[in-house]
């Protein structure tokens, strides 16, 4: 059975009110697709609406491109003692970690099979787990 890569998974994350979770309900993969990569425009307000956040986000984007276009970011580079044939393992074993903090900070319920066409998939729901640092998983 496969998972559909969070696309049959509900958010729910703690810094949204229990009330507007049903109403602004996201899926698992939109989050990371669409809300964790437009939080690192910290300038724009959280709560916009679709198409306003995208007038706004569009000449930040440029301006990212254009940064990483001439400065080439820390750390980009796998390091030069890694032959090329190993790249795609170096560059697996620096995510993994960061990818299984990400994982165990939610919780996987009410899962069950779900007819997607001629295919089952899992469904269900992705809750944030409370943080003993009372940090947030959307940041």
């Amino acid at each position: 059975m496969a998972d559909e890569g969070g696309n049959t998974f509900a958010l729910e994350l703690s810094d949204e009110s229990p009330r507007s979770r049903g109403i602004h309900s996201k899926n698992f993969h939109d989050f990371w697709d669409y809300d964790a990569v437009n939080a690192l425009f910290q300038a724009l307000p959280q709560r916009l609406k679709k198409n306003k956040l995208d007038l706004q986000i569009e000449p930040l984007k440029k301006r990212l491109v254009h940064q990483m276009a001439t400065h080439e970011p820390q750390n980009w580079r796998v390091p030069a003692n890694i032959d090329i044939r190993n790249y795609a393992e170096a560059w697996a074993d620096d995510i993994l970690p960061i990818a299984r903090e990400a994982y165990a900070r939610i919780e996987f319920r009410k899962v069950k099979p779900m007819l997607d066409g001629e295919r089952i998939v899992a469904a269900g729901e992705a809750v944030e787990k409370p943080a003993a640092d009372h940090s947030l998983y959307r940041v």
